[in-house]
């Protein structure tokens, strides 16, 4: 049938020109009707409401996908006796199928999805039981509302080539008739309520290159001989079933499958190494399948050739390895609720396709690759639950709100994500990183040989830190460091006070934000802070007193903010330069003799040195700007300079 398909593209679109296409509005063109020798007639997408069907004695396709029609089909489509293909999908056709349809005896492609039939699966097979039935190679009813059991009549289309009922309310047991489909190639019944164990009858169908029967209610073993003749298998999703394989660890399937699904099968305890004699995957789904084992080598090295990986909720064990050609197609990865431990392969960070990554509930450790700036596409990371150090995402073009599913990285000692796009609140919940919320002990031996309590061996690493404004480099300190920097985003609301109970943490800045409210009253438990930038906002009242208690503090910068009042009394405040409280309205008290109840001489500009620095800059550019813009200008000025210097010279010889 696809090849005719092909070969009378021209002669159809000949066709096609014999008409004007417009929307309907429900009524067919007047036009029409006069195109009696008419074979191929799309009216799709045209709002077409009239479900009285157009009659043509000589029409072979008709497509009214895409509209409005309703109520039920017309007896009169049996009319329609040369149709090869019919097309009513998407519309709200109801009621029952027109068993005239039956008679079409040159009909090969039925379509008739996403309508709202009301009978069940057996009266449309009984429908198409004349001759319809020994030429029909395309049926699709899929999320067409159909229910009740597959019954022996759909052993009756011994020339179907693709049979899609998917996501429907079919029930009961798959029948041994479906085995009469020698020349089926695509099977799709996902999505229904399928129940029984005799998925041993699709080995018969030798042609199958698709099957889909994820999302239904089968179970019992599957065993190898069941796969015997999927030669020409090359996508198979079975996802959501309570399957069961049992293949020895030498098996070699008989197919090379594109596409493979097995969610929610058990194939457990060991790893399945059959899997790793499939070259061509190109998506991989095996979550919640019971594996108790570390991956092997071998499949690893095959990921390198997926652009889809799902091994979730296994307990795989061990690490990564650090192989740069893994992963290195993907678009989606999701390797959560395992056993992985020790650092991640930096070749993540190189991932230049990647859209999803989920590692929730791993015991990963060490800093997150840097080098996930050049996933341009990246936008879903779920990394919560590990015992990741370092998180650094600066400077890319993540946007959307800071999940909360972040908090879950209790071990994080660095988080950094500056220089985004995000926007919405900071989530309360970061008083979950519990290491930034005790102080490190410089002196304890297990720092000092890179070594931390609760988690692996990492050798001394070194990270580039943006703090006090400046760009440091850690290494064998760097366990010791504690930061938080959200600055230059788009983060609004009030700044949580649940920030404070963080009193290990070193630096904090939220600067360049839109944040809006009162500092956090208890900012002044933080007492290991050694620098705060909060500028560049929209907060509002006065410093916190509490904030005269940080006795670290060296780094402060509140500038233009709308803060208000007096700024606390502490030497380690008052030591502070005042650019540090630009842009507001605060003053602080007199410490000497003067009446004044206010003195502003801390914010204050002395106005002589911007005097003479302006009149020095406009100075220079009146005199120097015209000849730095104009050669011209430039030549008679030196040439000028050179007479003069001549003159002078004359001038002091004659003296002498």
């Amino acid at each position: 049938m696809y090849d005719e398909l092909t070969t009378d593209d021209v002669q159809w679109d000949a066709q096609l020109q014999a008409y004007e296409r417009s929307r309907f509005g429900g009524k067919i063109n007047p036009s029409l009707l006069d195109l009696k020798h008419l074979i191929y007639l799309d009216l799709s997408f045209q709002f077409y409401s009239n479900s009285q069907i157009p009659r043509f004695s000589h029409l072979e396709f008709l497509n009214l996908g895409y509209n409005s029609l309703h109520a039920t089909i017309s007896s009169s489509i049996g009319n329609l006796t040369s149709a090869i293909s019919i097309d009513l999908s998407r519309n709200e056709l109801e009621g029952k199928v027109p068993r005239s349809l039956g008679n079409l005896c040159n009909l090969r492609e039925i379509r008739l999805s996403y309508n709202k039939w009301s009978p069940e699966i057996s009266e449309i097979f009984e429908s198409l039981s004349g001759c319809v039935s020994n030429s029909l190679e395309i049926l699709d009813l899929s999320n067409a509302q159909l229910s009740g059991q597959l019954t022996i009549e759909l052993g009756q289309f011994k020339n179907l080539v693709i049979l899609s009922l998917g996501y429907n309310s079919i029930s009961g047991p798959i029948p041994l008739s479906i085995g009469n489909l020698s020349s089926l190639r695509s099977l799709n019944l996902e999505s229904n309520q399928i129940n029984g164990t005799s998925t041993q009858n699709f080995g018969q169908l030798s042609k199958l290159w698709y099957l889909n029967i994820c999302l239904n209610m089968l179970e019992g073993v599957v065993l190898e001989v069941h796969f015997a003749n999927f030669m020409r298998l090359k996508t198979l999703v079975a996802s959501q079933n309570q399957l069961t394989l049992k293949a020895s660890d030498n098996w070699t399937p008989p197919f090379q499958l594109n596409h493979l699904d097995l969610g929610s099968w058990n194939l457990g305890p060991k790893f399945p190494l059959w899997l790793c004699s499939e070259k061509q995957l190109s998506t991989l789904g095996i979550s919640n399948t019971g594996i108790i084992d570390a991956g092997p080598p071998s499949f690893w090295n095959l990921t390198s050739q997926l652009n889809y990986l799902n091994i979730s909720h296994n307990q795989i064990y061990g690490e990564i390895p650090r192989i740069p050609l893994i992963f290195s197609t993907a678009s989606i990865i999701d390797m959560s609720s395992n056993h992985f431990t020790g650092p991640l392969p930096t070749s993540i960070g190189s991932l230049i396709n990647l859209r999803s990554l989920h590692l929730y509930n791993n015991s990963f450790s060490g800093k997150f690759p840097s080098l996930l700036k050049n996933c341009k596409y990246l936008f879903t990371i779920d990394i919560g639950k590990n015992d990741l150090m370092i998180l650094n995402l600066r400077f890319n073009n993540f946007h959307g709100q800071i999940p909360k599913e972040l908090c879950a990285l209790t071990s994080l000692q660095i988080l950094d994500l500056s220089h985004n796009k995000l926007f919405g609140r900071i989530p309360k919940c970061v008083n979950n990183f519990s290491t930034m919320a005790r102080n490190n002990n410089s002196n304890s031996p297990l720092f000092l040989l890179g070594w931390s309590i609760g988690s692996s061996f990492i050798p001394f690493e070194s990270e580039l830190l943006l703090i006090k404004g400046k760009a440091l480099e850690y290494s064998t300190t760097l366990r010791l460091v504690n930061i938080i920097d959200l600055s230059n985003n788009n983060l609004s609301r009030e700044i949580p006070k649940e920030v404070a109970s963080l009193q290990g943490l070193q630096s904090l800045n939220l600067s360049f934000n839109i944040l809006t409210g009162r500092i956090p009253e208890n900012i002044g438990d933080m007492r290991s802070l050694e620098s705060i930038d909060l500028s560049i906002n929209q907060l509002s009242g006065q410093i916190p007193q509490s904030m005269s208690c940080l006795t670290f503090l060296s780094n402060l910068n509140l500038s233009n903010n709308n803060l208000t009042g007096k700024i606390p009394s502490s030497t380690q405040l008052q030591s502070l330069n005042a650019s540090s409280f630009f842009g507001n309205g605060l003053y602080v008290k007199p410490n000497t003799g003067n009446k004044r109840s206010e003195d502003f001489r801390a914010l204050e500009v002395d106005w002589f040195y911007v005097s003479m620095a302006l009149g020095f800059i406009v100075g220079f550019w009146v005199v120097l700007g015209p000849l730095l813009l104009k050669k011209q200008r430039r030549i008679v000025y030196f040439q000028f300079i050179d007479r003069l210097g001549y003159k002078l010279c004359g001038v002091v010889a004659q003296t002498w």
